[in-house]
């Protein structure tokens, strides 16, 4: 135990992947490199679609918070498609 720290520091700290806040990037601890394959020929890609206002503010808040926290990072891939928003149960 470090000085000055309690046994519940100790287990929130040995435990952290269940009190790790929602959205936080986990450590990863492999060595497996992942990659897509892609197929010779022309890109795929989408024209971006429009959507609605709200639906684009929690879009852009939710690509920001993925930037922030780590599972995500800006590309700059040729490849695209259309962003599709599904609702949750909670309408969140």
């Amino acid at each position: 135990m470090i000085s000055g720290e309690s046994k519940y520091h100790t287990l929130l700290r040995n435990f952290s992947d269940i009190t790790r806040p929602s959205g936080t990037h986990k450590v990863l601890n492999h060595n497996t490199l992942h990659y897509i394959r892609t197929t010779p020929g022309p890109l795929v890609s989408c024209a971006p679609g429009r959507l609605a206002p709200d639906k684009l503010k929690i879009a852009k808040e939710e690509f920001e918070a993925m930037l922030k926290n780590g599972p995500a990072r800006p590309s700059e891939s040729s490849w695209s498609s259309v962003l599709h928003l599904a609702p949750k149960k909670d309408n969140g």
